[in-house]
């Protein structure tokens, strides 16, 4: 799996500063950066859509939910859910000054480290192709923050994936 775009939109309101940018890591891009939120965010919500697109030109619908980010942070939601507890480890594996529970402090420096997806995570049956991701922050029905990634993905019984590989 391989990043191949990134883009970030913010409500400057919400978020005082915002850097994100590509890098070249260990075979693969992944993401680096830092976000610093202008106010406390109490409450928030985390939207994550995923599409792929197929051969014809157009697009299907992998993934799309919404879940509460102060329930995510304190892992209550990994407690009902093992996948949410599995993203959670992967996360904080870059974002080392998450916060464990609600409040995000205002003008407090969120860095993100090497964020990239991990490949034993996903089914080996996933095909080969282009998926497009946005990942949104919004509070109090306002969005805070958009990211979105196009990414590729070489199916793990693919030739070119055993070659990556070696």
């Amino acid at each position: 799996m391989n990043f191949e775009k990134l883009t970030i939109e913010h409500d400057e309101e919400f978020v005082k500063s915002v850097s994100f940018k590509l890098i070249a890591s260990n075979r693969h891009n992944a993401i680096n950066g830092s976000f610093v939120f202008a106010e406390d965010i109490n409450e928030f919500q985390i939207s994550n859509r995923i599409v792929s697109r197929k051969l014809n030109g157009r697009y299907w619908q992998l993934y799309n939910v919404s879940i509460n980010g102060c329930h995510l942070l304190d892992n209550s939601m990994g407690k009902r859910n093992p996948i949410f507890d599995v993203v959670m480890k992967e996360v904080r594996k870059s974002i080392r000054n998450l916060p464990n529970r609600c409040p995000m402090k205002k003008h407090t420096k969120i860095s993100v480290l090497d964020f990239h997806y991990n490949e034993e995570l996903f089914p080996p049956y996933m095909p080969s192709g282009t998926f497009d991701s946005w990942f949104m922050l919004s509070s109090k029905k306002k969005l805070l923050m958009k990211i979105f990634t196009s990414t590729e993905i070489e199916a793990r019984n693919s030739e070119k994936y055993r070659r990556r590989k070696l």
